[in-house]
């Protein structure tokens, strides 16, 4: 048994009835650091750590039922580092009939931490470190109610036209710029904030300690200042700003799920009002239901900027969604896409957009008698959907258009991850007669071995290079490179966000065939869109 005693990894003590130390084994001294005779004789609250709070290890409950087990005391080392442990006690009789107390000492630190490391998982969004949606919602029900009521406010913030970068430069550049939004909401936001992102751009911001609705409108517009920022992302200046959603805690029976959705409705809001706070009394749903009866009506209005080549000649014109509110009057395509994703109408909207554009194209023509296409950009009706050709054969059957009439864009990162079977149902479009444009070109991640299958006619130079022309000599070396590249691969290349007459001349001399752009057309309506081609 004393052998067993000094071999067991464990810590193990004998203490006396007044809880002084009698014996200990070597592992409880190395876990402790002091030797056995300096154990010898004192007492077990002298090994106590301060934090500690529990009483003696073998006082209380143990003198009267003989055992206990603690899950959690904190010792303290002699170099004064504190050990936590789960302990047992058990009462045991000496040779001469007197009692004794026989305690294991079981090290808990590793264990803790993985504990402390599984809760930070669970409520940390992994990539910017601040709480997810279950950490915050832990966080503010132990707030709720509050003590004093309208002295807590959740703010729900909501970022502006990230899914645009996100589709442009990729997935990476995403989560750089959601990383940079989080360190700047970390260092600039008052300790008594807590901030969260919950799905996507969203992010939520706690607010304690409120001191009436003056400071509270205060505080908003600092919060909306801190979102206002510039981050560069590869070789493009990203401008962020956000829509920012209040909800003040005024029923001390307001759960947390309530007060979240209130807030997530205030920032809609917000978003479509084009303000920081806003009274109106439409929520996500009434938008979600008034967008869906427009969509099934055909009543979302499209506006179209031409695409001009070398010979001046309009030869597409690019479909831009505007939907005018019966309530909210006109309201951005931003705000219109938000909606529509939150309510699962991407792909309704995309065919409605689709159905509208050939509609209206039919009756387009050139003073030379040549036909115009419309191109229409895709967000939600995409080739790896399953029946995705057989929508766009259906509304082009619809409407009485050619396919030859149409050019659908989708972002580059869509065509890099499409399988072979999609591809080809690409492929059976195109030879019906659709052609597809790459748009943004040069902004996502797709190979050239993967550019080069693809089943696109068109690629689109994306502004971030065409800004730059005229100014810095890199842009007009990589809008030459691209345009080489699109003349070997056989594609037609077009310059969006053509601005300047400088910009026009140096892309003409580098060969670019077409342009696009508020040099040549802003946006305008179907009517004034048929005027401009009349007047070449």
């Amino acid at each position: 048994m004393a052998d067993l005693f000094e071999l067991a990894p464990a810590g193990i003590a004998l203490l006396d009835d007044d809880g002084r130390f009698v014996d200990a084994n070597g592992a409880l001294c190395d876990l402790l650091g002091y030797r056995l005779d300096e154990l010898i004789g004192r007492l077990d609250v002298e090994f106590l750590d301060p934090t500690d709070s529990g009483g003696g290890l073998v006082g209380g409950l143990t003198r009267s039922s003989g055992e206990l087990l603690v899950p959690h005391r904190v010792l303290a080392r002699s170099d004064g580092a504190s050990v936590p442990c789960q302990v047992h006690a058990a009462a045991s009789v000496r040779d001469d009939g007197g009692r004794s107390w026989l305690v294991t000492f079981h090290d808990i630190t590793e264990q803790l931490a993985r504990a402390m490391t599984l809760r930070y998982q669970a409520t940390h969004d992994e990539l910017t470190g601040l709480l997810n949606r279950r950490g915050f919602q832990d966080r503010l029900a132990e707030l709720l109610p509050p003590d004093k009521p309208g002295s807590v406010a959740v703010l729900f913030c909501d970022l502006h036209n990230f899914k645009r970068v996100n589709d442009a430069l990729g997935h990476e550049a995403g989560d750089e710029l959601l990383s940079a939004v989080a360190e700047r909401l970390l260092a600039g936001l008052p300790s008594r904030c807590e901030v969260a992102r919950f799905y996507g751009d969203e992010f939520v911001i706690l607010l304690r300690d409120l001191e009436g609705n003056h400071e509270l409108d205060s505080f908003v517009n600092s919060i909306a200042e801190l979102f206002r920022m510039t981050v560069p992302l590869r070789r493009r200046q990203v401008q962020v700003s956000a829509s920012i959603g209040v909800k003040v805690v005024e029923d001390s029976g307001t759960d947390v799920v309530a007060l979240l959705r209130s807030a997530e409705s205030a920032m809609l809001d917000a978003r479509v009002r084009g303000q920081a706070r806003s009274g109106i009394d439409h929520d996500q749903l009434t938008l979600e239901q008034h967008l869906r009866e427009a969509i099934s009506r055909g009543e979302l209005d499209l506006h179209y900027q031409p695409v001009i080549d070398n010979d001046d000649n309009v030869v597409i014109a690019e479909a831009l969604l505007r939907w005018h509110h019966p309530d909210l009057g006109p309201l951005t395509p931003d705000v219109v896409l938000a909606v529509a994703s939150r309510g699962g109408m991407l792909a309704d909207l995309d065919t409605c957009v689709l159905r509208i554009a050939l509609r209206e194209s039919r009756s387009w023509k050139r003073r030379d008698g040549v036909p115009v296409k419309v191109a229409v950009n895709l967000s939600g009706l995409r080739p790896e959907q399953p029946g995705f050709a057989d929508v766009v054969r259906s509304v082009i059957r619809e409407t009485g258009a050619e396919p030859s009439d149409l050019v659908l864009e989708m972002v580059e990162t869509v065509f890099a991850q499409l399988e072979p079977e999609q591809r080809q149902e690409m492929n059976d479009l195109v030879a019906d007669g659709v052609q597809f444009a790459v748009d943004d070109f040069g902004t996502g991640y797709s190979s050239l071995s993967v550019l080069k299958e693809l089943p696109t006619q068109i690629i689109k130079l994306d502004r971030m290079f065409v800004c730059g022309v005229g100014t810095d000599p890199d842009d007009l070396g990589i809008a030459r490179a691209m345009t080489e590249l699109a003349r070997t691969l056989g594609r037609m290349c077009i310059a969006e966000g053509v601005e300047t007459s400088t910009q026009h001349q140096l892309l003409r001399a580098v060969s670019v065939d077409a342009y696009q752009g508020y040099y040549f057309s802003r946006p305008i309506p179907p009517e004034e869109f048929r005027a401009y081609l009349a007047g070449g």
